[in-house]
């Protein structure tokens, strides 16, 4: 697989910024710029993955278009490669030294239609940083989650992937999500080497099955950001069937939803714009009623090696 971006900005003003991102992978395929180097030597895709303009007033940020993801996230519940079209706003209140609470809002136009209402999402999030010490950061975030479905012409199998879908071939839930993330940084043992917890937890409110909750944890030591950085990292996430929107969540994984997982990670930089990196990824399917073609009882392996080039 090869995925690529291309991103560049436009300074227009001293408050207005207009920007834009090239990216490879599947146009229909709104969470993965991964591009599968098979198919009968098919041509390469590239789409245009980001096109917006770019608003700031002191603490308030506005961005308007296919625009850069706004909330503090995790995997299980956004995708990294997701880039939303529509509006976004964020507010940052300095408060004492080493302190801040930023609040952050999303309008995100999911599906039009010609013949109805539209498919969309409204979200806010309130994120907290807080420098404790010399050596102790914190980090929170909650935010909710609502969106409105009545329309989903332009979806196709990858967009339902693994949650409940009604005999009229749409969504069985509604999805209104509470998402609520925390880490804690320790720096004590040099700069190089940062320990970092963190902890996501989702519950859809509007789901029509008990399967309804999601939740993870991850803990890592190191960094990767200059030459000769190492980090590893292990994480364990459990995701039930409609806990989370699975059009917009990870795509790391062959199930999308309804999944047990423990993943083991290592990174390192032999130079400062090289990343090595490699995945394991070792999941189940959480519910057997919810399995589908997976076997409930049988583990599933994922091993995902990168090599990443910026420049």
């Amino acid at each position: 697989m090869l995925r690529a971006r291309l991103r560049s900005s436009y300074r227009v003003t001293d408050f207005l910024t207009v920007g834009g991102q090239l990216a490879t992978g599947d146009p229909d395929d709104p969470n993965s710029t991964d591009l599968t180097l098979s198919n009968f030597d098919d041509d390469a895709m590239v789409s245009l993955d980001q096109a917006y303009a770019r608003l700031n007033f002191g603490e308030l940020t506005l961005y308007g278009g296919k625009i850069p993801q706004v909330f503090s996230r995790t995997d299980l519940v956004w995708d990294g490669d997701l880039s939303p079209q529509g509006v976004s706003a964020t507010y940052a209140m300095p408060l004492a030294a080493g302190t801040r609470i930023d609040a952050r809002a999303l309008y995100f136009l999911i599906d039009e239609s010609v013949a109805g209402p539209d498919s969309d999402m409204v979200g806010g999030q309130l994120t907290l940083s807080s420098k404790m010490g010399r050596d102790w950061q914190l980090d929170l975030a909650a935010g909710y989650f609502d969106y409105a479905l009545p329309s989903v012409a332009g979806a196709d199998i990858g967009d339902f992937r693994s949650n409940l879908i009604g005999p009229d071939g749409r969504y069985l839930s509604d999805f209104n999500l509470l998402d609520a993330i925390g880490s804690l940084t320790y720096a004590g043992f040099g700069e190089r080497w940062p320990v970092r917890i963190a902890g996501n937890y989702v519950h859809n409110f509007g789901a029509a099955t008990s399967a309804d909750t999601g939740y993870g944890v991850d803990l890592a030591l190191g960094r990767a950001s200059h030459r000769g950085d190492w980090r590893v990292g292990y994480g364990f996430t459990v995701a039930e069937t409609d806990a989370v929107f699975a059009a917009f969540s990870h795509d790391n994984l062959g199930i999308a939803t309804n999944y047990r997982l423990h993943s083991l990670a290592i990174e390192y930089l032999p130079w400062d714009n090289i990343v090595l990196n490699a995945t394991l990824y070792h999941y189940r399917p959480e519910h057997t009623v919810d399995a589908g073609i997976n076997d409930p009882d049988g583990w599933l392996n994922r091993l995902r090696l990168n090599f990443l080039i910026n420049f």
